[in-house]
Formats: structure tokens, C-alpha cells, sequence
């Protein structure tokens, strides 16, 4: 289905070797910055990787007590750090 793929791609760049990288944001302590970091499927796996629809308050804190996250190719939920 190509608009799957478009959609998947929309916010994603190619690195010097030609592959994918998607944007994420860094977390500090909870807190959502606005440090964005483009990483590839490769480098992905060495990181937390928390779902985009994690609540937040209006400080951009992290509130939920566990977050769903994706970390060395495997799905579990992590606190928030």
C-alpha cells in the first residue's frame, strides 16, 4: 500500500548511505524537550523509543507512572525518566 509507506516517510530523511532516519525527541527526566535527533532502524534498537501518544501535561512532563516503549526490538512499558 504505497500511502502507508508515504505516511511512514513523511518526516523521515536519508542518511549519507541512503537509508531512512526518523525524527525523535528527547526525554530528560520525564520531560519531553525540544531536541529532536534523526536516527535509523540501526541505531533505533541502542535507544528507549516511547510511543508519540504518551500523555504529557501542559509542561510537557511525562504523567503516566509506565510508558509503552520499543527497546531493543522489543515492545514493553518503562517509567518515564
Amino acid at each position: 500500500n504505497i500511502g502507508l509507506i508515504n505516511s511512514l516517510a513523511a518526516y523521515a530523511r536519508t542518511n549519507q548511505y541512503g537509508f531512512l532516519e526518523s525524527p525523535y525527541r528527547v526525554v530528560k527526566d520525564a520531560l519531553v524537550t525540544d531536541e529532536i535527533v534523526f536516527l535509523s532502524a540501526i541505531e533505533e534498537a541502542d535507544h528507549v523509543i516511547a510511543q508519540a501518544s504518551a500523555t504529557m501535561n501542559d509542561k510537557k512532563v511525562l504523567i503516566d507512572e509506565l510508558v509503552a516503549v520499543r527497546h531493543l526490538n522489543e515492545f514493553t512499558v518503562k517509567a518515564p525518566e
